[in-house]
């Protein structure tokens, strides 16, 4: 007797844990399903979302895998996560919005999800909004426009911008000559900027005023002022003031880099780094037959003055540009 009355209140102990269990699964669901019947957006997407969810600035990784990863965290804060994976693992506009990013890896850029809504009526008879699609597009200087895959707005980021176009720039080098000597130059240049990075100098001079190394009263010269053309000699064309002549001549490889790299495939990046190379190398040549000439070359008093000295002085710096130049 004794025996049956423990295992009947045994029975009776078990029967209430599994009734409380089912209570609080029960409760659960009705939370679950209200929280769900309560969530209804009153305007459409984007309108109807966080204003998070209208675009975000994602900085391109090494992967796709890891870039699709990044949009869905991001869709997450937006949507259901159920609704994410169906709505961003294999988008197709995805993918293309990662073959215009992928080769600027390490730079961010604005992503603009364009929803295609999705509306319903609720129980209350209320029009509520949500997210029937996606596609992902890619924000433009001229706008959005499909299958455009040049004109980005970039988010400014100084130093990712920089190491990003060092890396892109010896990543193309690559693809040519490396025994060439303006290949050489620039290899040398790159490779300075990326291991010092601000500690570099990257001034250089683009002193050579023409065809003629000699003809320093030539009008295309950066420290003279005029246009040439115009019908009146030579002379005419007057020498800058020091300050300004100095400024005129003077510019920045880190800028010119930044500024090149932007929407440019190996090929053109290239032949703008050994144009450039040109250019440096032509000053240097410039500045060498002056130093070198016994004819009394007529120089402007500025370019003795300012520019002369300031090359002079990075010619024998080990942290400037042109320690890359024999």
């Amino acid at each position: 007797m004794l025996f049956i009355n423990i295992r009947r209140i045994d029975m009776m102990k078990a029967n209430h844990i599994v009734h409380n269990k089912l209570l609080i699964i029960i409760l659960l669901m009705a939370w679950v399903s209200s929280s769900q019947a309560e969530y209804c957006a009153s305007e459409p997407p984007p309108e109807g979302l966080k204003k998070r969810c209208h675009s975000k600035s994602i900085t391109v990784p090494e992967n796709y895998k890891r870039f699709e990863k990044k949009i869905n965290m991001w869709m997450k804060s937006c949507l259901s996560s159920k609704r994410v994976s169906k709505l961003v693992d294999e988008n197709p506009s995805l993918n293309e919005v990662w073959g215009w990013v992928s080769s600027h890896k390490g730079r961010k850029f604005k992503i603009i999800p364009n929803y295609k809504p999705l509306s319903w009526i609720n129980r209350r008879g209320k029009s509520c909004y949500g997210v029937e699609s996606i596609s992902f597009d890619v924000e433009r200087k001229k706008g959005i426009v499909a299958g455009m895959d040049d004109g980005f707005t970039v988010t400014k980021d100084k130093t990712n911008d920089l190491q990003a176009a060092i890396l892109k720039s010896i990543n193309a080098l690559e693809t040519t000559d490396l025994t060439r000597k303006p290949v050489k130059r620039m290899r040398c240049v790159l490779e300075m900027l990326k291991n010092r990075k601000s500690s570099t100098d990257d001034t250089y001079f683009n002193l050579q005023p023409g065809i003629d190394l000699t003809d320093n009263l030539n009008p295309n010269a950066c420290y003279k002022i005029g246009k040439y053309g115009s019908g009146k000699p030579a002379y005419d064309y007057h020498c800058r003031e020091g300050a300004d002549a100095l400024r005129s001549c003077s510019n920045s490889f880190k800028k010119y880099l930044k500024n090149m790299v932007k929407y440019r495939n190996n090929n053109e990046i290239v032949e703008s780094l050994l144009n450039k190379e040109s250019v440096i190398n032509g000053g240097l040549n410039w500045y060498r037959t002056v130093m070198n000439s016994t004819n009394g070359v007529m120089l402007c008093k500025q370019t003795k003055t300012h520019l002369l000295p300031a090359l002079r002085k990075r010619l024998n710096s080990k942290k400037s540009i042109y320690s890359c130049y024999d």
